[in-house]
């Protein structure tokens, strides 16, 4: 996950998808579909040239385990997993998949927590949620060598350029009127 910075759209619903697909992001992220739309929803995001991520415990009728995982990328072609489970992203890794790391920041033992499980995993990306947290702690991040998203209650132009003056490579969101926004060069 290298280049321009990223406004990652998240779809909840097969019916939003083509709105993400006309976005300027590489990347789409499948956060809530089902296994009877998913093979198809992936079609047309290679379709239009994107990456499809999928987050495997949002996806209803899947399993995330490692018959889940295998499924996902060699019969519904996802080519990212976004997932919390350090297990998840090995299993994920070994199956062919890029990895992104969702960190949940409450309080400072996760925190702690997230750091030890960045230092032990091997990933493509880390997400910091809830979004309006990842700015405060860009700073220890950007000395992990990773690329970083923020994503979570991110609802206004103002948290993108805080995001993007913070140092991270992009961001994922479901408010579709952020979907297209270009953003000023921080």
């Amino acid at each position: 996950m290298t280049g321009p910075f990223e406004i990652i759209p998240s779809v909840r619903q097969a019916k939003i998808l083509p709105f993400a697909l006309s976005c300027p992001s590489r990347y789409v992220l499948i956060s809530g579909l089902d296994v009877s739309v998913l093979k198809a929803s992936v079609e047309e995001i290679h379709a239009a040239r994107k990456i499809a991520i999928v987050n495997p415990s949002l996806v209803g009728g899947l399993a995330s385990d490692a018959t889940g995982l295998r499924l996902l990328r060699q019969h519904f072609g996802v080519d990212m997993i976004a997932s919390s489970s350090l297990q998840q992203l090995q299993q994920a890794r070994r199956e062919g998949l890029m990895c992104i790391q969702r960190l949940f920041l409450v309080d400072s033992y996760a925190w702690d927590s997230a750091l030890a499980a960045l230092r032990n995993s091997k990933v493509d990306a880390v997400e910091i949620l809830p979004g309006h947290m990842s700015v405060k702690f860009a700073a220890s991040l950007k000395t992990k060598g990773v690329p970083m998203l923020a994503g979570g209650f991110i609802k206004s132009r103002k948290e993108v350029q805080e995001i993007l003056a913070a140092g991270y490579t992009g961001l994922t969101t479901s408010q579709r009127d952020l979907w297209n926004y270009e953003c000023p060069v921080a």
